[in-house]
């Protein structure tokens, strides 16, 4: 190695070690909150959940409303998974309804819920959340860590809903008030398309195509729709427009208008 090379490798050295103490000096980089380890109680309690023992996860529950320090009800096991996910993945609709009851946080268990089409604990939890919610702040299922969640930050009820095509969890929306709007044009110059975008052009996009997935629906259309036939051609011809072959976004829409036009016949 010349004389030329090494001064080049140490002044790139150094340069590196240069912004690795400007990095540090700005402030650390955020980790994410990890699952903490569980303690002997947690395991027990969360083990009793598992098998559906309602007795012992009662008593557990009560006896940590007595003693804070004795156990935390909201831990969750090295999976991400907590109490309610856990009676909802095994559908005991009564461990659900006890660990609501006892004050157990929903955080997303309503989007799991949604997800394994469990209708009886989708209305359970909605009733809890009519309850807890107030104006102005966010939903139980907002407030989840996006970390350690399974679902991404623009999925709503919905919208889940709407992507696993279950019409009588969507009828319980709809009658409840939940609504989809478009999505804005591809082209939308407003504040908040210009904000998404610019902070984040593929969670932007994502939104865009979990939208439009969920107003291809077949379900959603004709709950929705007092002419579910125009509605679908509609849906389909603009999605057919905004597909576009060379990007994985337009296969999605592609995917999409063509479940839209198996809509009629489902219809």
């Amino acid at each position: 190695m010349t004389k030329e090379e090494k001064a080049k490798n140490v002044t790139i050295d150094e340069k590196a070690n240069l912004a690795m103490e400007e990095g540090e000096s700005k402030g650390k980089c955020e980790m994410p909150n990890l699952p903490k380890p569980l303690t002997l109680e947690e395991k027990k309690f969360l083990l009793a959940v598992e098998r559906g023992d309602c007795n012992t996860t009662r008593k557990m529950l009560q006896k940590a409303h007595r003693h804070s320090d004795y156990m935390n009800m909201n831990c969750v096991d090295p999976l991400g998974r907590g109490a309610l996910h856990m009676a909802i993945s095994n559908e005991n609709l009564e461990m659900v309804e006890m660990l609501v009851v006892m004050g157990v946080e929903t955080r997303d268990a309503l989007l799991h819920a949604i997800d394994s089409e469990f209708v009886e604990a989708v209305e359970v939890l909605l009733e809890h959340e009519e309850v807890i919610h107030k104006d102005g702040e966010p939903y139980s299922w907002e407030k989840a860590d996006r970390n350690t969640s399974a679902f991404t930050p623009e999925i709503t009820p919905l919208i889940l809903a709407a992507h696993r095509d279950n019409y009588e969890i969507l009828k319980i929306l709809l009658d409840r008030g939940a609504m989809l709007p478009m999505p804005h044009d591809i082209r939308c110059g407003c504040p908040d398309c210009i904000k998404t975008s610019s902070e984040d052009s593929l969670r932007h996009s994502r939104s865009r195509i979990n939208a439009y997935r969920a107003l291809a629906s077949p379900s959603l259309i004709a709950l929705s729709s007092t002419d579910p036939i125009l509605t679908a051609f509609e849906l389909s011809w603009e999605l057919k427009n905004l597909a576009n072959p060379s990007t994985s976004s337009g296969r999605s829409t592609r995917n999409s208008a063509a479940s839209v036009w198996d809509s009629p016949r489902s219809c």
